[in-house]
């Protein structure tokens, strides 16, 4: 499973650290806005927002956040940041963890997992073992889907990681 975890060391304490990610979340609890845009028909309703400082979507508790970043594009693979927040003499260690969708997580394994079952049965049930397209190509299956999950997860967390290094102040 796609998994990036790391602890950052904040010269600052908690509370500000928490003030600092505030400045950048939008809180996903729609109920808060009062002012919101009709799309279409009426039927979806969407919060006005002022979008330029906010980095990423989600919410903040006491010391935890559960945050995802603010993209406008489409990328199943994005990040699911989880982060804690805890005191320390120098000021605050934040200890985030990043995941990908657990539905996506399945998914892809399905795909992994029937590739390479099916490439395994081809091989076998063809016994002449001739190098040709018809051999490869099986192959290749489960490394696309790794791939995918490289080239959509990887990126990801490391523009999420630089974003929130900048948010709470930590020159990297």
């Amino acid at each position: 499973m796609p998994y990036y975890r790391f602890k950052m060391n904040v010269p600052i304490p908690p509370q500000r650290v928490i003030e600092q990610l505030e400045k950048v979340t939008l809180d996903n609890n729609l109920s808060k806005y009062e002012r919101y845009s009709s799309m279409g028909s009426g039927s979806v309703m969407l919060p006005i927002v002022p979008m330029q400082k906010k980095l990423f979507i989600g919410h903040i508790e006491k010391n935890n956040f559960d945050i995802n970043r603010i993209i406008n594009y489409r990328n199943s693979f994005l990040p699911f940041i989880r982060g804690k927040i805890i005191s320390t003499a120098q000021g605050s260690e934040v200890s985030i963890q990043m995941s990908m969708h657990l539905l996506i997580v399945i998914l892809i394994s399905f795909w992994i997992i029937g590739s390479v079952c099916s490439a395994l049965a081809y091989y076998y049930s063809n016994l002449d073992f001739k190098m040709s397209m018809e051999v490869i190509f099986p192959a290749l299956f489960p490394l696309l889907g790794l791939l995918l999950v490289l080239l959509g997860f990887v990126p990801e967390v490391i523009i999420a990681k630089r974003l929130l290094s900048k948010a709470m102040m930590v020159d990297e």
